[in-house]
C-alpha cells in the first residue's frame, strides 16, 4: 500500500485528503522466465476535500483501471514484432482482445496523426477490403513509401474529410483528360488549363509541380506526336524483378544481362 504521506487527490493533486477504504487489485507485470507475474496490491479510495474528488489513488506505473502494467504493454508490443496476437496471447497466457488493444493503442499513438507538413509528393490508389464492393482509400508519400492516410471508399468519397488531399486527388483525376483528346492542340488547351488552376489552387505542392508541367510542356505533348509510353518498360521491370526474385539473384553479371536480353523470347523456358 502506498504511504499516507505519499497520498494526493489524482484529480487536483491536493493533500488535504480523507482515506476512505481500499480494495486489492491484481495487476498483471512482465513474467519472470516462463512464470506468471502478478502483482496484488492494496489500492486506497480517497476522498479530496478540495475538490470533493472520490475515487481511487492513481498508480504511477499503470495507466487508469487496466490490469497490467505499462512495462508489460512494452513487452506485449516487443513481442508482437515477432508473433501473431494469437501467438503472444497463447504465450502470456492472456485472451487476443487484451493483445489487440494494447496493440491498436500503440499504434494510435505513434501513427495515428500522421505529419503532411514534410510531404513532397504523394500517391493515391484504392484496394478491395473484401468481396460486395468495400474499398478503402490509401494516400502514400511517394519519398518514404509510408502511408499517411486511409479512408473508407473510393477515390474522392474517401478523401472528403481532408480537403487538402481531396482537392489533390481532383487534379489527379483531371490530369489523366490531357492524353484523352482527339488531337494535339485539344490537348494543349486542357494543359494550360490544369496547370491554370493548379496555380490557383493555394496548394504549395500543386502550385510547385504546375511550374515542372509548364517546363516539360514541349515533352508531354509529344505523345499526339508519337504514340509511345513507358508501360512495356514497366513490365520488363517487373519480369525482371520476378526473375531475380525465382533465381535468389545472379553472381554472374554478364549471365544475368543475357537473360534480360532473352525476355521478349518466349520460346526461351530456362529458369534460374
Amino acid at each position: 500500500a502506498t504511504r499516507k504521506e505519499k497520498l494526493c487527490c489524482p484529480e487536483c493533486k491536493s493533500r488535504k485528503i480523507i482515506r476512505s477504504g481500499s480494495i486489492y487489485r491484481d495487476i498483471r507485470c512482465v513474467p519472470v522466465g516462463h512464470r506468471e507475474t502478478i502483482l496484488r496490491m492494496k489500492v486506497q479510495r480517497i476522498e479530496c476535500k478540495e475538490c470533493g474528488c472520490i475515487r481511487q489513488e492513481k498508480i504511477h506505473f499503470v495507466t487508469g483501471k487496466r490490469s497490467y502494467t505499462n512495462k508489460f504493454a512494452r513487452y506485449v508490443v516487443a513481442l508482437s514484432r515477432i508473433g501473431t496476437i494469437k501467438d503472444v496471447a497463447k504465450f502470456l497466457n492472456i485472451s487476443w482482445d487484451t493483445v489487440k488493444d494494447i496493440q491498436k493503442r500503440y499504434l494510435q499513438r505513434h501513427y495515428g496523426t500522421p505529419d503532411f507538413s514534410k510531404l513532397k509528393c504523394i500517391g493515391i490508389d484504392e484496394f478491395a477490403v473484401r468481396k460486395g464492393h468495400v474499398y478503402k482509400t490509401i494516400v502514400v508519400d511517394i519519398m518514404t513509401g509510408q502511408v499517411v492516410y486511409v479512408g473508407d471508399g473510393k477515390g474522392a468519397d474517401a478523401l472528403e474529410m481532408n480537403a487538402p488531399l481531396m482537392k489533390g486527388y481532383y487534379f489527379k483525376e483531371a490530369l489523366r483528360e490531357i492524353w484523352m483528346q482527339v488531337c494535339k492542340e485539344d490537348a494543349e488547351r486542357v494543359l494550360e488549363t490544369w496547370i491554370k488552376q493548379a496555380q490557383d489552387s493555394k496548394v504549395p505542392l500543386l502550385q510547385k509541380f504546375s511550374v515542372t508541367l509548364m517546363a516539360h510542356r514541349t515533352g508531354i505533348l509529344s505523345w499526339y506526336d508519337h504514340h509511345i509510353s513507358t508501360g512495356k518498360i514497366e513490365g520488363i521491370n517487373n519480369k525482371i524483378k520476378t526473375m531475380k526474385r525465382q533465381a535468389y539473384g545472379y553472381r554472374d553479371e554478364k549471365f544475368f544481362e543475357l537473360k534480360i536480353l532473352s525476355l521478349h523470347d518466349k520460346t526461351y523456358a530456362f529458369v534460374g
